[in-house]
């Protein structure tokens, strides 16, 4: 008689065992939504200490006191609270996670282009917002001057 094994062997209903590269793709999958939550902590706290740095200079009579000094202001430490709390309720929410997951794996389906045709490819954008540029100040320097006679003539 064998040893059990941790996986079930294949059976009529197709159940295999992960191979190592769908248990690397699931970790690195894995890895950049825990990458992306702490982009997200690191993003709301500027715009949460930003915000209440505002709203603390526009109220006249709330002062930022210190909380730990000398580091720890007011703003800082109610910033800290608010990006906990979001971090929190990402995690908790039911599909913020799947959908986090769902997004990282068709950006990794994407084709991106390489460096040589993105180069060509903003010498293109360049050429042609230099010609279009150039075609609107004609068109504007044509019409100013149409507008000019009908005002002058007094039509």
């Amino acid at each position: 008689m064998s040893a059990p094994s941790l996986f079930p062997a294949p059976v009529a209903h197709g159940f295999e065992p992960p191979s190592w590269r769908q248990t690397r793709a699931i970790m690195d999958v894995s890895r950049l939504v825990t990458l992306t939550y702490i982009t997200t902590a690191i993003v709301a706290f500027v715009i949460f200490q930003k915000t209440y740095q505002w709203i603390e200079t526009s109220i006249d009579a709330v002062s930022d006191f210190m909380v730990i000094p000398p580091i720890i202001t007011l703003t800082t430490a109610l910033a800290v609270a608010s990006v906990v709390g979001l971090v929190l309720w990402m995690k908790r929410h039911p599909k913020v996670d799947p959908f986090l997951t769902e997004v990282i794996i068709e950006m990794k389906k994407v084709t991106w282009p390489s460096w040589k045709e993105t180069q060509r490819s903003t010498i293109v954008v360049i050429i042609f917002s230099i010609i279009l540029s150039f075609f609107l100040w004609g068109s504007d320097q044509v019409w100013k001057r149409v507008t000019d006679y009908i005002l002058t003539i007094g039509i």
